[in-house]
Parts: C-alpha cells; structure tokens; sequence
C-alpha cells in the first residue's frame, strides 16, 4: 500500500504539471483517502464538541463552588 501511495504521489505531481490524466489506482488511493480524512475529521469534531460541553459544564460547577464559598466564609474557615 505504502508503495503504491508512493506511485500515486509521484504520478499526481507529473500529471497535474503536464494537465495530462492521473491514473485509476491513484484517483481510487486519493478518493480513499480523502474519505479517511473526512471521517477522521468528523470523529475529531465530535470529540471537540464533548470536550467543550464538558468544559462548560466544569466551570459552572467551579462557579458555583465559588459563589457558595463566597456567601458562607465562615463554613470553610470552621473546617480548616
């Protein structure tokens, strides 16, 4: 596979100076790959998107721990 994604990179940067045809096994590498690529990104896109709402989520929680030490100093001075 390595050799021929090889194969396909030299094909596609002869080809595309000259505006000649690339060959079928490089355009079905390339389409392959493309594909891979926009899975990959959309997995990485989802990933990001929970990882926000969680980050969302942690800091209200640290917002509200802020706010409820804010309001009753003398509960965390009485248990240090």
């Amino acid at each position: 596979m390595q050799q021929l994604i090889s194969k396909c990179v030299y094909c596609i940067a002869q080809n595309s100076q000259s505006n000649r045809m690339i060959c079928q096994d490089c355009r079905t590498v390339c389409r392959t790959k493309m594909g891979q690529l926009r899975s990959a990104q959309a997995e990485l896109t989802e990933k990001l998107l929970d990882t926000s709402v969680s980050l969302a989520y942690l800091h209200d929680e640290v917002e509200q721990l802020k706010a409820r030490d804010n309001t009753n100093p003398a509960a965390y001075n009485s248990t240090s």
